[in-house]
């Protein structure tokens, strides 16, 4: 039996009534994620170690005592814990017959990744990984328009993403490397997964991180990966910014053209071509110019993976995207730790 016939005959029960989800995990990505559920036409739970009421009350949830009891009242768990807490969890609800939905990366490791993928395919259930940048019209937009040749043959991308440090007490795990991973895990894989989207699989990568504002985390990380096409990614993530400020770019060159996005810039995707010649599709202007964006990406996310969940059909990130992303961030851990370019085949050897 296929996992999509499989997942839709484990669903009959609530064909006639609304899927039951349970976020587990209620820090700033289960708030997130419970406000895009209550959106959407779903029976929502809430289990969290602290602050389960004020999230159950926020999103009109109910609030589980614990995670046996989410397990046992759910058809669908959503994991926003900790990065190094994913794998566990995440076993457990598929063990049970759950569909998994899993905040990005999927694990620290790809053994780890493996594990949840195999896990979920024995059970029959889907996984669904919450790489949502993929959602943000302005990277899909791009993206489709990369797909569909705009810009001709990728040469270059390049990436930022910057904020201030995470607003966290000293000994959060988010500043514990051994459970998010630090940087290159937590901030930086957005563009490793959006990079490898647009320009392919990633075969070697150099990585150089910096501690610059904090004492407690290397705050800024740069990296430069080299795709199977020969076209090159250059990634910066940035936890060394002034406060309140957060900021993304986009620039994508090719043969025929650039695309160029700058969240500090009114939400406008900038199109420049060669050749002024008309062009449609993926909401791009029939000749240089700008394009307005806007949407709730977490929402678009959500009822993506719902529909998956209940149709069969894939959702935008794949299973084996998610572990390859996986690798990539091993490769570029490897790389800042020892000061030398990492090839993904070294690295899965």
């Amino acid at each position: 039996m296929t996992q999509a016939r499989t997942q839709r005959v484990r669903q009959r029960d609530w064909a006639d009534r609304r899927p039951r989800v349970g976020v587990v995990g209620t820090g700033f990505i289960g708030q997130v994620h419970a406000q895009a559920w209550a959106r959407l036409d779903v029976d929502l739970r809430i289990w969290g170690r602290s602050g389960a009421d004020a999230v159950a009350t926020m999103s009109g949830a109910t609030r589980c005592d614990d995670f046996d009891d989410l397990l046992d009242s759910v058809d669908i768990v959503d994991i926003c814990l900790p990065t190094d807490l994913h794998q566990p969890f995440a076993l457990a609800a598929a063990a049970r017959g759950r569909h998994v939905v899993c905040e990005k990366p999927l694990a620290l490791t790809v053994t780890d990744a493996e594990a949840i993928a195999a896990a979920c395919a024995e059970a029959g259930v889907g996984l669904y990984i919450g790489h949502v940048v993929r959602y943000y019209p302005e990277y899909h937009t791009v993206r489709s328009a990369v797909a569909q040749g705009k810009v001709g043959d990728v040469a270059l991308v390049r990436l930022a993403r910057e904020s201030a440090l995470p607003e966290r007490a000293a000994g959060a795990w988010i500043f514990d490397e051994a459970r998010s991973g630090g940087i290159i895990a937590d901030l930086m894989s957005h563009d490793i997964d959006f990079a490898s989207w647009l320009s392919g699989p990633v075969v070697r990568v150099y990585t150089k991180t910096l501690r610059v504002m904090s004492d407690l985390v290397d705050d800024h990380a740069y990296a430069v990966l080299t795709h199977a096409s020969g076209s090159l990614s250059h990634l910066t993530a940035s936890w060394a910014q002034p406060a309140a400020r957060f900021r993304t770019r986009i620039e994508v060159a090719g043969t025929s053209g650039m695309l160029a996005y700058d969240s500090d810039s009114a939400q406008t995707l900038t199109v420049s071509l060669r050749q002024e010649t008309p062009v449609t599709g993926a909401g791009l202007p029939g000749r240089s110019g700008q394009v307005v964006l806007g949407d709730d990406p977490f929402t678009a996310q959500l009822r993506d993976f719902l529909a998956g969940i209940r149709t069969g059909t894939p959702a935008r990130t794949s299973v084996q995207d998610s572990i390859a992303t996986v690798r990539t961030i091993e490769a570029a851990r490897e790389s800042a730790r020892t000061g030398r370019a990492v090839s993904l085949e070294e690295a899965a050897s």
